[in-house]
């Protein structure tokens, strides 16, 4: 009988010891999975999956926003605040502006793995459109924007877009671009800009 007990304690232990070693493995299958996720890639997830409110913070401010495109090097964020009525403002972000993402409560990217968010059709167009584009399509569109950086918030329209600059001609926001209108022009490296709001 105690021979008994013994096996049952000896094969209660094993079982035990063997369970806490497939957990381990799992866990350590988990790191290695997230260690081939990059910080684009958690952004194109919460884009896909998670519609709930993000708060982004750049170096600059912090935002409420929901994840609506990613590109290459850049995100499209649409500002929700709920402590405002003013309605929603589009921002795009360069991903290395980005300091850090607080997921609503019980949201995780935990299992996010970077088979996740590969296209099985292969890798979108918008994928490959640079931040760098994305401002040249709002200078062609004569878009007012407010453009965020280090230092500064600058206004008005992007008239030109360079290799590694931009030019944005200073005037009021619900006048159009007219040299009449405009108060000074602003060249900004693309390096030091953590943020265009579009209206």
């Amino acid at each position: 009988m105690r021979w008994n007990n013994l096996f049952d304690d000896l094969s209660a232990q094993l079982d035990r010891e063997l369970a806490a070693e497939q957990a381990d493995e799992q866990r350590d299958t988990a790191r290695a999975a997230a260690a081939t996720v990059s910080h684009r890639q958690v952004l194109v997830a919460l884009a896909k999956d998670c519609k709930g409110v993000v708060l982004m913070r750049t170096r600059a401010r912090r935002l409420t926003v929901t994840v609506d495109t990613v590109g290459a090097d850049w995100v499209a964020v649409t500002e929700t605040d709920p402590a405002t009525s003013a309605g929603s403002a589009t921002h795009v972000i360069p991903i290395p502006a980005i300091t850090a993402l607080e997921l609503a409560s019980g949201a995780s990217v935990a299992g996010v793995t970077s088979r996740d968010v590969t296209e099985k059709k292969g890798p979108r167009l918008i994928d490959r459109v640079a931040f760098d584009v994305v401002l040249r399509d709002l200078a062609r569109r004569r878009r007012w924007v407010e453009l965020t950086t280090r230092d500064d918030v600058v206004a008005g329209t992007l008239d030109t877009v360079g290799r590694d600059w931009c030019e944005v001609a200073r005037h009021p926001r619900h006048i159009a671009r007219r040299q009449s209108a405009i108060t000074g022009s602003v060249l900004v490296p693309l390096s030091a800009v953590l943020g265009v709001r579009v209206d």
